[in-house]
């Protein structure tokens, strides 16, 4: 094997470590070219192109932005579409897909802006105008925004024409409280304070997107404010898809004197009531300060749903008014309730004025009820404790003298409903007036002029309303009146099928069907032209729940075809066969009774009659005799006139 000498070994190292040092010499100081300054490539990299990467050394033209690359290099690039950028850095926008942008809009909740020098209420929509001025005058959007159930706006981006009005695409409510405040968002953890501020925060700021909006309350109030409704709910599904509702049953509306109705809805506003009690008790200092309880007029509809009463009121208002083809709807049972002040009272015989024991809270017009007082009797008059009172019809003293007599003076109204100017009222049943909706009276109500009262080309569909025993009994005042060319359908119910005032008669010679009149044993009988007629009888009976045969003390007159009433009959039953002293009924008995008075109408004189003339003891008839009768009862009252139609 060769050996080589240590020595060569070490000079050949020693020129290796020489050689490679003047390599790196040589690489430290070699010089670079300078690249293009967008050039992104692993080559030499020169000080002077450093340098040109400094901040505002990068070529870039004006209105451009530099955007990275697919690799990763920066590189000059203009915006597009609707925006711009000036040299100082402010980027624009003046349209949205190609399109202008409407009229800003801001929505505020602490401390909205002056509108036409008012302050708007918390939630509204503003709009600045050309002065710098807010304005509630907001059109113009390309962008439809919703709202959903928690109150979250979003927008969909997609065109629309619906203004810069929320656009709700779920249920939602909104609620008031008595401590709530009308800055807060009408939430459940910030509520409201008046129904008021929400429908009108609805109507000038929401698209309700026909979906179901109820607006709650969060207790019983009493709240003061009146309701007052004009215009239509944009995107409303209809009258019955916004609600305002009640906490409960209990839930008072008691409008403060002067301010106006409970509720009212004009000019296109619908709504739905559920829950509610109006009370006019703050609008009974005198007829100036009172005023109806419920409007509905041009075009505008109410409807009422449950628990709703009808509480205090007085003539000359009335708890329901439809005028200038207004509509109102009953969709359940309802109560009135239409307050009472019970006092002890002393007279002498033939008296027009009682001396009371105290006077507090009775007011002029109120409903008299006492033994001894005249039936239909009102207060005219307050002096002290002498109270005067004045009587519907008939004879208007007292009948004989009384010392500490239990008296109650009872609110009502005008009329129950006053229906004028092509108004329209419907008791709603889907169509089956057996399905009956029931009205509950408290107290004695007095209606001054009548229970309905049908004027001006207007009209109610009542074929589907039962009162009960309470209503008939102590409702005081004029059943019905129908004028100018108006109607009232009770499906032929008859005369007793209203509560109020009724004369009672019996006719005193066997009436012969076909007969254009009845003959009857009192001269006129305080009977007059215009007066609904019909015959009827009462008779007890005792049944059990779910019968469809009853026997009657009497079946005298009666016919198939006549009507029944009375406790455990179902509504709208009529007699479909008798045998003996059993009837059949046309719908099964709803309850077991024993000795109840059984009512029927319609024997011999048609429900739905009217009178035509009167003569002495004749008395004349729209419609011939049915059949053949002696001594039937006679009911008679309200009235009918100008060409109108009671059926």
């Amino acid at each position: 094997m060769r050996r080589t000498d240590p020595s060569v070994r070490n000079f050949s190292l020693t020129i290796a470590f020489f050689v490679a040092g003047i390599s790196c010499a040589q690489a430290q100081n070699a010089i670079c070219p300078t690249m293009p300054p967008d050039d992104s490539s692993n080559a030499c990299a020169s000080t002077e192109f450093v340098h040109n990467g400094s901040p505002g050394r990068i070529p870039l033209p004006s209105g451009d932005l530099l955007v990275g690359n697919p690799s990763g290099a920066a590189q000059a690039q203009a915006l597009n579409g609707d925006c711009t950028i000036t040299s100082s850095g402010a980027i624009a926008g003046t349209k949205t897909n190609h399109a202008p942008f409407g009229t800003f809009a801001t929505k505020n909740y602490a401390a909205p802006p002056v509108i036409g020098g008012t302050t708007p209420n918390a939630g509204s929509f503003t709009t600045p105008n050309a002065t710098g001025n807010f304005t509630s005058n907001i059109t113009g959007s390309t962008q439809r925004v919703h709202a959903d159930a928690a109150g979250v706006l979003s927008g969909t981006g997609v065109d629309s024409n619906v203004g810069t009005r929320i656009v709700l695409n779920t249920p939602t409510m909104f609620r008031v409280a008595l401590t709530g405040s009308d800055a807060n968002p009408c939430s459940a953890l910030a509520p409201c304070r008046t129904v008021l501020h929400v429908l009108q925060m609805l109507q000038t700021a929401y698209d309700l997107g026909g979906q179901p909006v109820t607006v709650l309350t969060d207790d019983d109030g009493p709240y003061n404010d009146s309701v007052q409704i004009n215009g239509p709910f944009v995107g409303a599904a209809g009258p019955g898809s916004l609600i305002i509702q009640g906490h409960s049953t209990a839930t008072i509306w008691q409008p403060t004197a002067g301010t106006g109705y409970c509720f009212s809805a004009a000019y296109g506003a619908q709504y739905k009531l559920v829950n509610i009690k109006c009370d006019m008790s703050l609008n009974k200092v005198n007829e100036a300060a009172g005023d109806d309880s419920f409007v509905a007029a041009q075009n505008g509809s109410i409807i009422f749903g449950s628990g709703i009463t009808f509480g205090f009121n007085a003539n000359p208002f009335n708890h329901v008014t439809v005028g200038f083809k207004g509509y109102v709807e009953f969709d359940n049972n309802f109560t009135i309730d239409s307050g009472q002040v019970v006092t002890t009272s002393n007279f002498s015989s033939g008296a027009t004025t009682i001396t009371v024991a105290s006077a507090t809270g009775i007011v002029k017009y109120m409903g008299v009820v006492g033994a001894g007082i005249p039936s239909g009797a009102y207060v005219s008059n307050i002096a002290g404790a002498a109270v005067t009172f004045a009587c519907l019809q008939g004879a208007c003293t007292t009948s004989s003298a009384g010392s500490g007599v239990s008296t109650s003076f009872n609110g009502g109204g005008q009329t129950f409903i006053d229906l004028g100017n092509a108004g329209q009222v419907y008791f709603n049943t889907n169509g089956d007036p057996a399905a009956s909706i029931h009205a509950t009276c408290s107290g004695f109500p007095l209606y001054y002029t009548s229970f309905i009262f049908s004027n001006d080309l207007s009209s109610a569909n009542a074929q589907a309303i039962t009162f009960n025993n309470s209503c008939v009994t102590q409702v005081v005042g004029v059943p019905f009146k129908i004028t100018n060319q108006s109607n009232i359908d009770t499906g032929l119910l008859g005369v007793p099928y209203f509560p109020g005032g009724l004369l009672d008669a019996t006719s005193s010679s066997n009436t012969t069907a076909g007969a254009g009149s009845i003959t009857m044993g009192c001269s006129g009988c305080g009977f007059a032209v215009g007066q609904g007629i019909n015959g009827w009888a009462v008779a007890s009976s005792t049944f059990s729940s779910g019968a469809s045969t009853i026997v009657l003390s009497t079946v005298a007159n009666m016919a198939i075809g006549n009507r029944v009433t009375g406790p455990g009959i179902a509504s709208g039953t009529s007699i479909t066969a008798i045998s003996g002293p059993n009837i059949t009924l046309s719908f099964p008995t709803t309850s077991s009774q024993t000795g109840a008075s059984i009512i029927v109408t319609g024997m011999c004189v048609a429900n739905g009659n009217v009178i035509t003339s009167v003569s002495g003891t004749t008395i004349g008839l729209r419609d011939p005799v049915k059949g053949a009768c002696s001594a039937v009862g006679i009911h008679a009252g309200g009235s009918v006139t100008g060409n109108s139609l009671y059926q």
